[in-house]
């Protein structure tokens, strides 16, 4: 077994007493067949072990590759473009504006349909609050990713890159999906239900939800 976790013991008796021969004073034994054995190793008793392996295996598009491909430089810099890196200093500037089309901040949205959904003034206080909150939250996020993109030099290794960003992303969606749970104890149910669907769910889709613009993929 190779121990595996298991600690092998093995059999320390070697004679079992079988009786007394009163004539010869003496103990009668019996050789233990199985001295020295590792307690365990034939009796049929085994200690579990398992392996196990988890694999994702996503067919069609991949809309996080695609929507990051298309925030922070297109296609790998091929054909003179930018680049995944965003090396040129229009790119690092333009950053914090790409991130915010992927992960919009969906309180501030709603802060500017105040008077759609009748907001009282303690209630704007509220949010604005749960906004700034979120701003700093994903504003590490997002400091993180441009180191990230930065370290990915001018033509990055796309899987690799895409890998490291990913869970970036999605601890970014989770402090939105936090956000929103906050954001929706202070509406009232009549005003959660006046929001677009579309603004109640991490990622929206940037300028989709503020009523008719279009925004970026």
């Amino acid at each position: 077994m190779r121990g595996w976790g298991f600690s092998g013991a093995p059999d320390p008796v070697l004679l079992y007493v079988r009786g007394f021969d009163p004539t010869s004073q003496s103990f009668r034994y019996a050789v233990n067949q199985r001295f020295g054995a590792i307690a365990g190793a034939n009796g049929g008793v085994t200690v579990p072990f398992q392996i196990g392996i988890q694999a994702h295996l996503a067919i069609g598009p991949d809309r996080t590759r695609d929507r990051i491909r298309t925030a922070f430089g297109g296609r790998g810099g091929r054909k003179g473009g930018p680049g995944l890196a965003g090396a040129d200093s229009a790119g690092v500037a333009s950053f914090a504006a790409r991130f915010a089309q992927i992960l919009p901040n969906p309180i501030s949205v709603m802060l500017g349909l105040k008077d759609t959904l009748q907001l009282t003034d303690s209630q704007a206080v509220t949010l604005r609050t749960i906004a700034d909150s979120l701003d700093a939250q994903n504003g590490a996020v997002r400091d993180a990713l441009q180191a990230d993109v930065q370290r990915a030099g001018d033509r990055p290794d796309p899987g690799i890159l895409f890998a490291r960003m990913r869970p970036r992303l999605q601890a970014g969606r989770d402090n939105i999906r936090k956000a929103l749970d906050r954001a929706r104890a202070v509406l009232t149910p009549d005003q959660w239900k006046r929001l677009p669907d579309a603004l109640k769910s991490p990622g929206f889709g940037g300028g989709r939800a503020r009523g008719g613009g279009r925004g970026e993929p």
